[in-house]
C-alpha cells in the first residue's frame, strides 16, 4: 500500500512518499531541525524542486544528520551550471560594485544565459569535492567584500554548494533536471513533466559574471520549479507542483492527488485551470498566513489544507493519504475549511 504524507514542517513544502519498500521525499521544507523528526532513517529517493529556502534547506539538515541516509537525490540541473562556473571561476579585479549593481534581474531568458557542451554531466558530479575547499575559494571573499548585488543571491548560491557538498561528501548518488516543457520518461516511478534528466553539462555563455548573477537569482524564481508525476503501476497518481506556473494544460482522467501551486498562491492561480480532471483532490501545505489561500483555491471542489490559515484559531495537522483498491482515501487531516 502506498501512502502520501504532507509533513507538518512549518515553512514551506515537503511530502512524503511510503510504498511498502522505498521511501521518497519531495521537498524538505524550511526547518533544518524539524523535518528530523518527522521522516524515515532511511530515503531512498530526494528530490529539490528549486532552491527556494521553504522547499530545500531541511536537505542540509538532513545530509547533515548521521541518523539519517538518502541514497539519491535530484536536483535541478541549473544548479550543476552554478556550481561549474564557481569551479572554473578566477577573481577578475575589473568587475567595479557599480558595474554589479547595475545587473538587470528582470525578464532574463534562461537559454539565453547558457551554452550547451558535450561534456558528460557525470564528469562534473564525480568532482564535487572540490566544494569541500569552498571556505579558501576566493569567489567568497569577493562577494563578501562587496556585499553581493542582493542578499537573495548570496543565499541561493550558498544553499546550492551546501546542499551539493553535503551530498558529495556522504556519498549520495546525484541525478540534474533540467527545464524542459516535453517533459521526460518515467524514471523511479516519477516522471519529469517540465523538465529532463540532464546528461551534459550547460555552461555560462562567454563565461560571464553577469550572466552567472542572473542564473542564481533565477534559481529560486517560481517558474523554474520542478514538477514531477509519481506514478503507481506507471499511472499518474501524484503531481508535485511545487511553485510552478504549469502553463501547459494537462488534463487527467484518474483520480489524482495534485499540491496546490505555491501554497495557493494568487499568482499561481491559472494552474487551477490548466490542470483539470474529473477527480482531483488538491493538498495544500503552508505556514500561517492570511494572504493565503487565493480565491480561485476556494472555489475548487476536493481540496485539504495542512494549515488553514484564514480560520480562526488556526487548525493545523498533517495531512496523510492511503492508496487502495485504486483509490485515495484520506486517513488524517481534515478538508479545506479556509474562509
Amino acid at each position: 500500500m502506498t501512502k502520501l504524507t504532507s509533513l507538518l514542517i512549518g515553512s514551506g513544502d515537503s511530502f512524503l512518499i511510503e510504498n511498502g519498500e522505498e521511501n521518497y521525499l519531495v521537498d524538505s521544507g524550511g526547518n533544518q531541525r524539524t523535518i528530523l523528526s518527522l521522516i524515515p532513517a532511511r530515503i531512498n529517493l530526494a528530490i529539490c524542486t528549486h532552491n527556494d529556502s521553504d522547499h530545500c534547506k531541511g536537505f542540509i539538515g538532513i545530509l547533515k544528520s548521521e541518523k539519517h541516509i538518502i541514497d539519491e537525490i535530484w536536483l535541478p540541473g541549473i544548479w550543476a551550471t552554478v556550481i561549474d562556473f564557481v569551479k572554473k571561476w578566477k577573481y577578475d579585479t575589473a568587475f567595479s560594485r557599480e558595474q554589479l549593481d547595475n545587473i538587470n534581474l528582470e525578464n532574463i531568458n534562461l537559454n539565453e544565459l547558457l551554452t550547451d557542451t558535450d561534456e558528460s554531466i557525470d564528469d562534473l558530479t564525480d568532482d564535487l569535492g572540490f566544494l569541500s575547499d569552498i571556505d579558501d575559494f576566493p569567489y567568497w571573499r569577493y562577494f563578501i567584500d562587496l556585499h553581493i548585488i542582493s542578499n537573495k543571491i548570496h543565499f541561493n548560491i550558498n544553499r546550492i554548494l551546501e546542499i551539493a557538498k553535503l551530498s558529495y561528501e556522504k556519498g549520495v548518488a546525484i541525478k540534474w533536471f533540467f527545464p524542459d516543457n516535453h517533459g521526460d520518461a518515467l524514471i523511479n516511478n516519477f516522471r519529469p513533466v517540465n523538465c529532463k534528466h540532464l546528461l551534459r553539462t550547460k555552461r555560462i555563455r562567454n563565461n560571464s559574471l553577469t550572466f552567472f548573477n542572473q542564473l542564481a537569482y533565477l534559481t529560486s524564481e517560481n517558474e523554474h520549479s520542478l514538477v514531477f508525476e509519481y506514478c503507481i503501476e506507471k499511472t499518474p497518481r501524484i503531481l508535485f507542483t511545487a511553485d510552478s506556473l504549469i502553463s501547459v494544460t494537462n488534463p487527467y482522467t484518474n483520480q489524482m492527488l495534485v499540491t496546490a501551486p505555491h501554497h495557493g498562491s494568487h499568482s499561481n492561480r491559472q494552474v487551477y485551470n490548466n490542470i483539470t480532471g474529473t477527480d482531483i483532490i488538491w493538498i495544500r501545505s503552508d505556514r500561517p498566513s492570511f494572504t493565503r489561500p487565493c480565491q480561485d483555491f476556494l472555489k475548487l471542489k476536493n481540496k485539504y489544507c495542512l494549515s488553514c490559515t484564514k480560520k480562526h484559531p488556526i487548525q493545523r495537522e498533517e495531512l496523510k493519504f492511503e492508496f487502495k483498491n485504486g483509490r485515495w482515501t484520506n486517513v488524517k487531516g481534515q478538508k479545506c475549511n479556509c474562509k
